[in-house]
């Protein structure tokens, strides 16, 4: 989208600093690209760590109620000696 001040700066520029101009904008836009691809990683990497730790929480609970569960559950089975 040209303005209507940068078709009077560009207007009186030459080639080549239309083309210098060109490049540059397009780096901009490149970086601009690259840097939200770098943050959206960083946000999937961190989304992915907090569910790798809530599922690893989730299996130890499981693990330590089925441990328990299971001494309470031989507790009570077990005769009584009186």
């Amino acid at each position: 989208m040209a303005t209507a001040s940068s078709t009077l700066i560009f207007s009186s520029c030459t080639p080549a600093a239309k083309i210098l101009a060109a490049k540059v904008a397009a780096l901009k836009a490149t970086v601009i690209v690259l840097l939200i691809l770098l943050i959206k990683s960083n946000l999937l990497r961190l989304k992915m760590s907090l569910v790798g730790s809530l599922l690893a929480s989730l299996l130890a609970f499981a693990l330590f109620s089925t441990i328990s569960g299971g001494v309470l559950l031989a507790i009570a089975m077990r005769p009584s000696a009186k």
